[in-house]
């Protein structure tokens, strides 16, 4: 985050302070200054309850988001050697992808059960398999053929070109998808914990709207708000510093 980025987040908290104490007549309650959500932070109660749910909603994600992500790469890899399997598969990945993440949750209601474990899973691993799978299929396709048959020369084992050509320019070109289905999943699993599960931060954030503790749905909020722009800026390094880190690592490997 540079100076600019700094000074425009403190000047819109800066406005939001000033016009919640002093322009807005509604109740403290219902529009809370910034000061007052963020006060919650040193209640030792709060924090517990906060932390114990975020724990839930970020194992449900990450665990599912993992298992789609390696799925999506491992399942599309397989298909794009047979050229022929790629045609029948690509129409339903691209008809799975089309379909939102979020539409996924009442299907999976209905088919899984409400379940605290199942449900988050398979609704974060559908959100992020069918998109990873459908990138893959697409990425391959736009490889240059000519390419692909030089490496063939010079690389003697059919694994080394996959290795040190194919799988780097895939990940690097799916990178931007995996980004956003990185945020998707959290989104996804934050509705299905406010519509049917008893934990997590979005069952918490609507406990607290439900009791109208604005303050602290604000804060619940401001908190899944930081993780997606931490994630973002993650993987933004990722992307920016994939080939340093990969050539750095032929290099010992091939030294």
């Amino acid at each position: 985050m540079n100076l600019k980025n700094a000074v425009s987040i403190f000047v819109f908290f800066l406005i939001w302070e000033f016009t919640a104490r002093y322009l807005v007549s509604a109740p403290k309650t219902i529009f809370p200054p910034f000061t007052y959500v963020l006060w919650n932070f040193t209640d030792k109660s709060f924090l517990y309850t906060l932390l114990s749910n975020y724990s839930q909603t970020f194992f449900r994600s990450l665990l599912g988001f993992t298992v789609g992500l390696f799925l999506g790469l491992l399942t599309g890899l397989a298909i794009s050697i047979k050229r022929s399997v790629s045609d029948y598969v690509s129409p339903i990945a691209t008809l799975m992808f089309s379909v939102p993440s979020v539409a996924w949750v009442p299907i999976l209601i209905v088919l899984v059960g409400i379940d605290e474990f199942r449900l988050p899973l398979v609704a974060s691993f559908m959100c992020s398999y069918p998109p990873i799978l459908y990138g893959v299929i697409n990425t391959l396709r736009t490889f240059d053929r000519d390419q692909l048959d030089i490496t063939a020369v010079y690389c003697l084992r059919h694994r080394t070109r996959y290795e040190l050509v194919i799988l780097p320019q895939l990940i690097l070109r799916i990178l931007p998808s995996i980004k956003t289905e990185a945020v998707m999943v959290w989104k996804t699993v934050f509705v299905a914990e406010m519509l049917v599960l008893p934990n997590g931060i979005g069952y918490l954030a609507l406990i607290y709207a439900s009791t109208l503790n604005m303050d602290k749905l604000i804060a619940v909020v401001l908190v899944l708000s930081l993780t997606l722009i931490s994630i973002d800026v993650l993987l933004d390094w990722l992307e920016k510093n994939f080939y340093r880190v990969v050539n750095s690592i032929y290099e010992r490997r091939f030294r």
